[in-house]
């Protein structure tokens, strides 16, 4: 109907148009028709009228004008004469019409071989004649065209339906059945005899398409079953949010948590329905948060239950985007921590108590290194201790003599303070590497710790017959640890580079320790040794526990070492010296602000 209405209006618009058109040209025709209509009685009633105007001849101007009055459209004439001044010859016949007319003048003329103006002839003609004939022709154009607009309009609604319209009803009656997951037969067209037109390809396009609508729905379902196996298979809890808060999938973990029995009871819920509501305000800052960032968010809490117990949750939440990258919810998973925090705790009292039994080692360690240089130590304390007997016995003396001697009295009291400070030096470097006390961090100037270490060991050396040279660089950078354990490194590789070499009986028995600076920004430490050197397949298992090459030696020395370099964040490690002997070097992170 919409088409044959604007058929119908098309049509009409078109035939007024041309009907104007058409009437305005006959028009012109018919007023061409009336100008050349006078001039022909012009050219031939002229000559005779002015003859009769100029005889006065009333009753042959009459004959004549009558005869022009039977013209078509003519309704009046007149001839007047104009060339009396006063009272004016006039001849009229007919009616003058009311309306629609046209006048028209010409001149008469008379007589002779010098003819002048003797009148006028005024001719007046109706146009409603031609009026008349116009309105009959345009009721007869709009007629035939109205009739002719009607049956073209009906043809085309009855061609169109039986081509088209109906098919397209077809078409749609189809496509709102459509059902994704439902198998239906292929649409077919009720129509034969036309093949491979437009409407044609329309239904294969409609066809094709329902038949990757079916395949997609059963992938989508297919990828929907898989997806949700692998939600309740996940023993974790959980869930997919809309950009409102509400839940579009959860698994069966996190439902049977919120007390559900199946987890499409929680679709359309939001953590208001399901959660108290500060935790459920808390939920929704976290969601708009993520949503806002477009990152990931990792939540540990710690949640009191209801019989008192703690449970750690970790939960990490991310922005879900659609296909056009747009955020349309948010995806979350959760899981109980509380194991996981436990198995920490006891690791972290596992390392306590190891570092507590290291600790204990070292100790013990440190204490045998010391016993073992028992000899040696003695030697280091009795030479001050019998340098200040002999000093104190000296300044007796000078202070008995008459008159007393008190300035050599006073030098042999200042000795005896000499002697006394470097026993007591040696005492307290001996007290502080027996001394149990947990390690603390402080700068160090490590050339100042081997020289203290050297102190303690100068006895045993010279025992062993042993060499001891130093290369110490100077102006190297202070190293931050705990100077008690470093020593204790510095002692235990020294003592067996000396035991070491207490085998060697040919040759000489040189100890060289060199310090400098390594690369990048440490501080490098070497104990070198002409002892009998380490076999190659002997050096990486030197540091492992338990292992050790002396015969009453317990294979934790060099254990430890290694253990106490490594928590100062150096490292330890040993290797031929050329052309005999061991070299023991350890590295350590140097301080740049000392």
């Amino acid at each position: 109907m919409a088409l044959l209405l604007r058929v119908v209006l098309f049509s009409s618009v078109v035939t007024l148009i041309l009907t104007v058109l058409q009437l305005t040209l006959s028009y012109r025709s018919e007023r061409a028709n009336l100008e050349s209509r006078f001039g022909e009685i012009d050219q031939a009633t002229s000559r005779s009228l002015g003859e009769s105007l100029w005889a006065m001849d009333s009753e042959q101007l009459k004959v004549q004008l009558d005869g022009i009055l039977r013209l078509p459209s003519i309704r009046a004439v007149q001839v007047r004469e104009t060339l009396s001044p006063g009272d004016v010859f006039t001849i009229s016949r007919g009616e003058r019409p009311a309306s629609a007319a046209v006048a028209k003048e010409f001149t008469l003329v008379c007589c002779g071989a010098h003819p002048e103006n003797i009148g006028v002839l005024r001719i007046e003609a109706t146009l409603t004649d031609i009026y008349r004939d116009l309105a009959a022709q345009a009721l007869v154009i709009l007629l035939s065209n109205a009739a002719k607009t009607f049956l073209v309009a009906f043809f085309i609604l009855v061609v169109v339906h039986r081509l088209a319209t109906r098919h397209l009803l077809d078409i749609a009656a189809s496509v709102a059945d459509i059902r994704p997951d439902a198998e239906v037969p292929p649409l077919r067209l009720r129509r034969s005899g036309i093949e491979g037109d437009e409407l044609d390809q329309l239904v294969d396009a409609l066809n094709a398409m329902r038949e990757r609508l079916r395949r997609h729905a059963v992938e989508l379902g297919n990828a929907n079953a898989r997806m949700a196996a692998i939600l309740d298979n996940i023993p974790d809890l959980a869930w997919v949010k809309d950009t409102d808060g509400g839940f579009i999938a959860v698994n069966r973990a996190l439902a049977a948590a919120k007390g559900f029995a199946d987890p499409d009871q929680m679709i359309g819920k939001t953590d208001f329905d399901i959660s108290p509501r500060e935790l459920a305000l808390t939920y929704l800052h976290d969601d708009a948060e993520v949503m806002a960032s477009h990152r990931r968010k990792r939540i540990e809490e710690e949640l009191t239950n209801a019989d008192g117990t703690t449970t750690w949750i970790e939960t990490i939440k991310t922005a879900l985007h659609d296909g056009a990258g747009r955020v349309a919810g948010t995806v979350g998973i959760a899981r109980d921590l509380t194991e996981r925090k436990r198995a920490q705790e006891a690791a972290r009292e596992s390392e306590r108590r190891y570092r507590e039994v290291q600790m204990e080692l070292a100790h013990a360690n440190r204490v045998a290194t010391v016993g073992e240089l028992a000899a040696s130590v003695a030697h280091e304390v009795n030479q001050p201790i019998a340098a200040t007997v002999t000093s104190a016995q000296a300044a007796m003396r000078w202070l008995s003599v008459q008159p007393p001697d008190l300035e050599r009295a006073r030098q042999a009291l200042g000795r005896i303070v000499i002697d006394g400070d470097r026993a007591a030096s040696v005492i307290r470097r001996i007290r502080e590497l027996i001394k149990k006390a947990p390690p603390r961090k402080e700068p160090v100037d490590i050339n100042e710790a081997i020289r203290e270490v050297l102190a303690l060991t100068r006895g045993e050396a010279m025992e062993n017959g042993t060499s001891v040279h130093t290369q110490l660089t100077e102006c190297l950078p202070f190293v931050e640890g705990d100077r008690v354990g470093l020593q204790q490194v510095l002692l235990n590789l020294i003592v067996n580079a000396i035991e070491a070499m207490s085998g060697v009986s040919d040759g000489v028995r040189d100890l060289l320790i060199r310090t400098g600076n390594a690369e990048p920004g440490d501080v490098l430490v070497a104990v070198h040794d002409s002892g009998p050197g380490i076999a190659p397949q002997a050096i990486e298992r030197l540091f492992a526990p338990f292992y050790t090459t002396k015969s009453t030696g317990l294979g934790m020395g060099l254990s430890i070492c290694r253990s106490i370099i490594e928590a100062h964040g150096g490292r330890l490690w040993a290797s031929a010296n050329l052309p005999r002997g061991a070299v023991f070097q350890f590295t350590l992170p140097a301080r740049s602000d000392v």
